[in-house]
């Protein structure tokens, strides 16, 4: 499969390549839980490993991750990253997720990012449902599914470890769904 890419008016969301550690690098000394838990990318050797497993990753033939630098179509700037993981393929279920460096909060990105991860997710890798996982003191994000158009399911309890355990609330939405919009 070539390599995927998805355009908005104002962002370029592309696979991961060779060569993007140094800016990634640079997001994550600024903030350390961008791509993952505090810690897990403590070097730039760090930053080249986890760029090579995502480029090694796209060679997969039963491929159940997609995941996504995000870039500014003014400048090419990195600013974060987007994934859509399909968590039970068989049944066609994909959850999806992003991350923004915080300057770049409150500016309408995520809403961006969120439309062309659910575009790309019903209309060109054949998702049923997708669900997203948000944090209940996570406004943003609340407001992001809302505005999508998802159906909060319910409360997960103490679900995820990240220095403290968290809830997360469960949010999905139905392909018949996207198309009735």
């Amino acid at each position: 499969m070539p390599a995927l890419e998805l355009t908005s008016p104002r962002l370029r969301a592309r696979e991961w390549r060779t060569g993007d550690a140094d800016e990634m690098w640079r997001l994550v000394q600024d903030q350390p839980n961008i791509f993952g838990r505090v810690g897990s990318i403590a070097t730039l050797s760090d930053a080249e490993r986890w760029v090579a497993q995502e480029v090694a990753d796209k060679a997969i033939r039963e491929r159940i991750k997609y995941r996504f630098a995000l870039e500014l179509l003014d400048g090419g700037a990195l600013i974060g990253g987007c994934r859509v993981h399909f968590e039970d393929a068989g049944n066609r279920m994909a959850s999806i997720g992003m991350a923004l460096h915080v300057p770049y909060w409150g500016q309408g990105y995520g809403t961006e990012v969120g439309m062309l991860m659910l575009k790309m997710s019903f209309e060109q890798l054949g998702v049923h449902r997708i669900e997203a996982l948000v944090e209940p003191t996570n406004e943003r994000s609340l407001t992001l599914v809302r505005k999508a158009g998802f159906t909060r399911e319910g409360l997960l309890r103490e679900r995820i470890l990240d220095e403290d355990w968290i809830d997360t609330e469960v949010w999905s939405l139905l392909e018949r769904e996207w198309r009735a919009r």
